[in-house]
């Protein structure tokens, strides 16, 4: 499904979105990034297809979110975090990944 907006107008809206879910990125603490994040990763995708000129700001969102969510599972690796929480990392840099991989397929490739 293609969704269609007035780009000069809603653009900087989306713009705004990324800016503030990157900062959330690092800003929520790593036990709560999980139920966070996992639900609006599709929303991200969409925001990805519809505004092309954001496919770059979407990326760089997952990268974050995977490298976060890896960091996290290497402190847990180490003892110093309770073992649910790398659970939840690992889960979320998964379904950051898979989002990634989905964004590319039909938003770059176009499969």
């Amino acid at each position: 499904m293609i969704h269609q907006y007035p780009l000069p107008e809603v653009l900087p809206v989306a713009e705004g979105i990324f800016k503030r879910l990157s900062i959330l990125t690092n800003e929520i603490p790593s036990q709560l990034r999980e139920s966070f994040f996992t639900p609006l990763l599709p929303s991200v995708l969409l925001l990805g297809q519809t505004f092309a000129p954001l496919c770059s700001e979407a990326t760089r969102l997952f990268v974050s979110l995977a490298r976060t969510a890896t960091a996290g599972g290497a402190v847990t690796s180490l003892g110093k975090t309770p073992p649910k929480v790398g659970v939840a990392n690992d889960t979320l840099a998964t379904a950051a990944q898979r989002t990634f991989e989905e964004l590319i397929r039909v938003a770059v490739v176009k499969v």
